[in-house]
């Protein structure tokens, strides 16, 4: 079909079958509208035509869900008559509502599946330790802490060791730092963790949530979010 470029036309009609001419000779039509305002020089009394239309939240509302769902409106689509507009914008309201509640889940499962990875990242670097997470963080009379040093330091405790009431087990190191856990009895708590303070000891938090093994506690975290995604 050929483009044919119009200066202007004129629709004229009384207000109140305005929306009807419109309906009938301008929605659906092959016809690209534009502002008069914007492309008139001489306006002399002309301006732009406005009216409160009580449909307008509704209709604007209704858009923006189909849009979201990818649906192709049918502007040809008209609702009938006995549909009352208080019935339309409580059947928006009803369907915007479980948007909201279906975004905040979808929101909550994101940052489920974000802390599980941070958890499995910091998992790693402890896998070596074949012991259950929730018995080492409970002895009654020995505190355990997980961190990472760097290799200076840690070549320094090593000679400090023999001297002191405390043991480190090494999990992981790269080219800089070292990971482990440090054990030490809560008497002399204070002053080993002075040391290891000294040597720039950086503690790692652990999740007091935690029971098995890092490899197990690993494999289930991983298999959770696996699940989120595949319900997603």
């Amino acid at each position: 079909m050929a483009i044919v470029k119009m200066k202007a036309v004129t629709i004229a009609a009384q207000i109140s079958e305005f929306d009807t001419v419109v309906e009938k000779y301008v929605y659906g039509r092959d016809i690209h509208l534009e502002n008069a305002m914007s492309v008139i020089s001489n306006r002399g009394k002309l301006k732009n035509f406005e009216e409160n239309n009580e449909y307008d939240i509704v209709a604007k509302n209704a858009l923006s869900i189909m849009n979201l769902a990818n649906y192709t409106v049918n502007k040809k689509l008209i609702a009938p008559e006995s549909v009352k507009l208080g019935d339309m914008q409580n059947f928006i309201d009803g369907i915007n509502e479980r948007i909201e509640e279906e975004r905040n889940q979808s929101d909550e499962l994101s940052e489920r599946i974000k802390a599980n990875e941070a958890a499995v990242e910091q998992l790693n670097l402890m896998l070596s330790m074949d012991v259950d997470l929730s018995k080492i963080f409970k002895f009654e009379f020995i505190r355990c802490r997980f961190g990472h040093i760097p290799k200076t330091g840690y070549k320094t405790l090593i000679t400090y060791l023999d001297n002191l009431e405390t043991f480190f087990i090494k999990t992981a190191e790269d080219a800089t730092d070292v990971w482990g856990f440090y054990f030490a009895p809560l008497l002399k708590e204070r002053k080993i963790e002075e040391v290891f303070n000294s040597l720039y000891f950086e503690p790692m938090d652990i999740s007091e949530d935690y029971v098995g093994t890092p490899l197990e506690i690993k494999r289930g975290l991983l298999n959770q979010n696996q699940k989120i995604k595949t319900a997603d």
